[in-house]
């Protein structure tokens, strides 16, 4: 696989940016292309801000400092996990107030939200290249692709949790049961970043198989979690 520089100028982005956006006057866009065509280095920056202007959307997470780079990573905080439980939270309110017997599919699909991913940036050393192509596959929706990408990590490094979580809700997303034997050890993982968020999708797991016991065991270590406290009353109304 190419390797791609661990940092890129600001106006080398720039170029890159005004190249595929198509801005560029004709005499430079020949100079550029002049360019493209004796740097394989080059085309390679291209080729990957390509995939990601065209399918992601790029926001950073102040947790994962590993993964930023300041150059290309587009600001922005913690509100956009917040903000769409709020949504979420509404949206759950309306069924439940319109639906009086919730099925474990009904319940999975109003809670469910899918994770958006970490933040890419365009350029990565060495072993974080594979990781960040896995997370462009995930952002693109393909699931088995990206799935596939982080098994070759795993199997490297098993302990990598950031892994191990995104492979779990890659498998939730794809609706495959091996979500829960990648999510579990990670909600289980009192030191991983991901354990509330491994917990909470793991619950949802337990519910969408039919496992309302385990998944409100596990729901109910998200102390306070208005979300995890509704989905328990939800879950209760489930025939048995």
């Amino acid at each position: 696989m190419a390797q791609y520089r661990d940092h890129i100028e600001e106006a080398l982005f720039e170029r890159i940016e005004a190249y595929l956006l198509n801005t560029m006057d004709a005499s430079a866009r020949a100079a550029f292309e002049r360019e493209l065509e004796a740097s394989e280095t080059l085309r390679n920056e291209v080729d990957l801000q390509r995939r990601l202007t065209a399918a992601v959307e790029i926001f950073s997470d102040a947790g994962e400092q590993q993964y930023r780079d300041p150059v290309v990573v587009k600001k922005a905080s913690h509100i956009i996990w917040y903000a769409a439980a709020a949504v979420a939270a509404i949206l759950i309110t309306w069924f439940y107030l319109n639906n009086s017997a919730p099925s474990p599919d009904k319940i999975y699909a109003r809670y469910f939200i899918p994770d958006a991913g970490l933040p890419v940036v365009m350029s990565s050393v060495n072993e974080n290249y594979d990781f960040y192509d896995g997370m462009i596959s995930y952002k693109e929706e393909d699931y088995n692709k990206a799935i596939e990408i982080w098994k070759n990590i795993y199997r490297e490094n098993a302990t990598n949790d950031t892994v191990q979580y995104f492979i779990g809700v890659a498998y939730l997303n794809n609706n495959d049961r091996n979500a829960i034997d990648y999510l579990l050890p990670v909600a289980e993982n009192d030191n991983s970043r991901w354990q509330s968020k491994a917990i909470w999708y793991l619950a949802l797991a337990y519910v969408k198989y039919g496992r309302k016991e385990e998944a409100v065991t596990w729901l109910k270590k998200l102390n306070g979690d208005e979300r995890a406290i509704q989905l328990e009353k939800d879950i209760e109304k489930i025939s048995p």
